[in-house]
């Protein structure tokens, strides 16, 4: 008989750290631990510093690493900490530790790539480019996504307390992952964005998984307003939608956490007051639907429930479906649930 124990990998290419072979910390990357991951960046940025030759001549960084000084290296000729840091004689920390201190906003994630692009330092990447107006307005397709965010999305923010407070703009990224391509590929189109998608194969129980990863301020703050928030799966607020993008915004929502079959359509969400909003705007449109129910279900975490909603008829869902689907473009839709109801 066949021994079905999964053995946890460390990495998914590596058994160990390949440079102290620890298994205690995380994988960071480049096959290597946190902690000689971040030695070896440490040992890459301090090779222009020799014996402290340069702290020596400039006993006082301060006065030359002045605002005036770093407005004009950091902000208008884009330069990166370590170039500064070179050209000074000190650490990527050290001038970090200046910008904070005179109020210069470091650039987020999305800046800064950009900035390494046009400068050529990254000769095998591509820049990415996405419509960052494109969550600052309603339309029918950004109501389409915006309802795939709401299920299938999550966005992660570094720093919302400042963004809270006006103090910053948000940064982290958007995420929306699937099993199957299609959707991703489709809402990589409909927002004028050319990331590549990345793809997990099975491990464990949890098949495998495509992602699509959008890193950009505005976007990220859009979202924000519109009432996405971080790790939202338990207490995810429906948003207030114009009557005329509801149909689209509950189709993208029904293409994230809906389920489609010949005798019974299904909507499943861990956030009742989202189910409950749901409910109502189906049955505004004529569309009947059962008491909201419970679920439950096993996950990696360990058991869990979630709030459940069913549509039943032919006739009933044959509504549902002109409602969803009627004038709408292929690309607004996963074509696999579509095609499943076009067949009722």
């Amino acid at each position: 008989m066949k021994d079905r124990a999964v053995v946890k990998q460390w990495s998914r290419n590596h058994s160990c750290c390949t440079n102290c072979g620890t298994t205690e910390r995380r994988h960071l990357g480049k096959g290597l631990c946190s902690l000689c991951y971040n030695r070896q960046i440490e040992e890459k940025h301090r090779k222009h510093i020799e014996k402290g030759a340069n702290f020596r001549v400039h006993r006082n960084l301060n006065l030359k690493l002045n605002k005036e000084y770093l407005l004009k290296s950091y902000v208008a000729e884009r330069k990166s900490l370590t170039d500064i840091a070179r050209e000074n004689g000190c650490t990527r920390q050290y001038v970090h530790k200046r910008l904070k201190e005179l109020g210069i906003q470091r650039r987020d994630l999305e800046e800064a790539r950009n900035a390494a692009l046009e400068q050529h330092k990254l000769p095998d990447k591509q820049r990415v480019t996405v419509n960052k107006k494109f969550f600052a307005a309603w339309s029918d397709e950004m109501a389409y996504v915006l309802g795939l965010v709401f299920t299938d999305g999550n966005i992660q923010t570094r720093n919302l307390k400042a963004w809270n407070s006006e103090k910053e703009a948000p940064r982290g990224r958007m995420t929306i992952s699937q099993k199957e391509p299609e959707l991703l590929v489709k809402v990589r189109e409909l927002m004028g964005c050319n990331a590549k998608l990345t793809y997990q194969p099975q491990r464990g129980i949890a098949g495998e998984l495509y992602t699509l990863q959008i890193t950009n301020s505005e976007i990220l703050a859009d979202l924000l307003r519109l009432g996405v928030t971080p790790n939202k799966s338990r207490d995810m607020q429906c948003p207030t939608v114009p009557s005329g993008y509801l149909r689209h915004f509950i189709r993208g929502c029904w293409d994230g956490d809906g389920h489609i079959s010949e005798k019974k359509a299904s909507f499943v969400s861990g956030t009742l007051t989202f189910v409950e909003a749901m409910k109502e705007a189906l049955e505004n449109a004529g569309i009947r639907c059962s008491p909201i129910g419970k679920m439950r279900y096993t996950t990696s975490k360990g058991k869990s429930e979630a709030s459940v909603l069913y549509m039943f008829g032919l006739k009933n869902l044959a509504k549902m479906y002109h409602w969803l689907y009627d004038g709408v473009e292929e690309i607004q839709y996963l074509k696999r649930k579509h095609d499943i109801f076009a067949s009722i």
